[in-house]
């Protein structure tokens, strides 16, 4: 079906002063995602087209999904990707430290994928393949590939099963030198604690510095292992995570879930490859003294909460357990420690009315009281301008 979604970032004027001057306006951002769109009349089911612009950057990608499979209702279920991406950086004070090249540059990707699903052991078995190859003005060039095979159970009631394998690699060249994984733009490396940059460009509250959850907020993807930091970029890396999750109980007008999870993460030569900022305040290359080839491990639980009936849930995941604090990026040196991540977790569809009604005024409720928060949390950063603003949502319900 036809969705759309629109965010558009608020303009605010600079907290200080520049050589006895007012600084300037930021203008804000926006961003933009239509899926299936209609095109001369024509539903285009599987394209996706996002684009965002502004908070330093140009972004823009367009995607094609196509179900192939032989047999789509008893299975196994078959389908293939390709996607073309256009990336633009004109300031570079946006940037969140680690996650990107703190160079202005433009460039360009593009990729195929494979994704294949079947019934097995009682619940569904999944294996995700995808490559792609990408340039940059810096000049840059990389190739980079990825694997995921993962096995979900989710019963009517009682606890929901997870398990995830993941490996990924890349490798690139600069100004015609030997290929090797320090070439690879940090953006386009894995993120050992979650999806890499590009895929959260879609949220205001984390995609900047200074955003009101930009060392928090947490989606799903790549290393995932939560409990590190945000900045934590790797050209190679293996992981391993198993979850539990319980169904959610009704709590008054909101339901409530329970869970736990623990990950593994193999990183090669971590020491001689990971020159650069791990968490909030540090800028410049950061040396971390540990082992070549470490087993990074994390664990901990989960409290998810939902108004009944919606789709979507905030989720807020303690890691309290590291096996490396010195990459967890929150300054604690102890491996068991407070440590927290936030999500929305859940489809963002409900074709039940009852189901869209209540997801609507959850989102409403989440994003006024983000925007009430966030008009208290803008800073200054290095540049001397004003840090981002997270920005107001508009979301378009989806007609089942």
């Amino acid at each position: 079906m036809h969705r759309s979604l629109l965010r558009v970032g608020l303009p605010a004027f600079g907290v200080g002063d520049r050589g006895g001057l007012s600084e300037g306006l930021d203008w804000g951002s926006v961003y933009y995602r239509v899926e299936d769109p209609i095109w001369r009349d024509r539903p285009r089911f599987g394209t996706r087209l996002e684009a965002m612009l502004g908070e330093g950057r140009a972004f823009a990608r367009v995607g094609v999904d196509r179900d192939v499979s032989a047999r789509p209702r008893t299975g196994p279920r078959r389908a293939v990707r390709a996607y073309l991406l256009y990336s633009e950086v004109d300031d570079t004070a946006y940037l969140p430290a680690g996650r990107w090249e703190r160079r202005e540059s433009l460039g360009g990707e593009g990729g195929l994928g494979y994704r294949e699903s079947w019934n097995a052991a009682g619940g569904e078995l999944s294996l995700d393949v995808s490559a792609g190859v990408g340039f940059s003005t810096r000049p840059d060039r990389w190739i980079r590939g990825s694997g995921e095979l993962a096995w979900s159970h989710e019963p009517s009631s009682g606890w929901s099963q997870r398990v995830r394998l993941f490996a990924g690699g890349a490798v690139g060249s600069r100004r015609g030198e030997d290929w090797s994984g320090d070439a690879v733009p940090r953006e386009r490396r894995f993120g050992v604690a979650g999806a890499g940059p590009y895929a959260t460009l879609s949220d205001p509250w984390s995609r900047s510095r200074g955003a009101l959850l930009v060392d928090h907020a947490y989606r799903p993807g790549d290393g995932n292992l939560r409990g590190y930091g945000r900045g934590l970029m790797e050209d190679r890396i293996v992981s391993l995570g198993a979850e539990l999750a319980s169904a959610r109980a009704p709590v008054g007008p909101v339901s409530v879930g329970l869970d736990v999870f623990g990950d593994l993460g193999w990183i090669p030569d971590i020491t001689t490859r990971s020159g650069g900022p791990f968490g909030p305040g540090q800028v410049g290359d950061v040396v971390v003294s540990v082992q070549e080839n470490p087993i990074l491990a994390d664990a901990g639980a989960g409290l998810s909460v939902g108004w009944k009936g919606s789709p979507l849930a905030l989720r807020l995941d303690v890691p309290f357990l590291v096996s490396y604090p010195e990459l967890a990026g929150d300054g604690r040196s102890d491996p068991v420690a407070f440590r927290w991540t936030i999500s929305v977790v859940g489809r963002w569809r409900s074709c039940s009315g009852a189901g869209r009604r209540a997801g609507a005024r959850g989102m409403r409720f989440l994003f006024r009281a983000a925007e009430f928060a966030a008009a208290f949390h803008m800073k200054r950063i290095e540049s001397g301008r004003a840090d981002i603003r997270p920005g107001a949502e508009t979301h378009r319900p989806t007609r089942c």
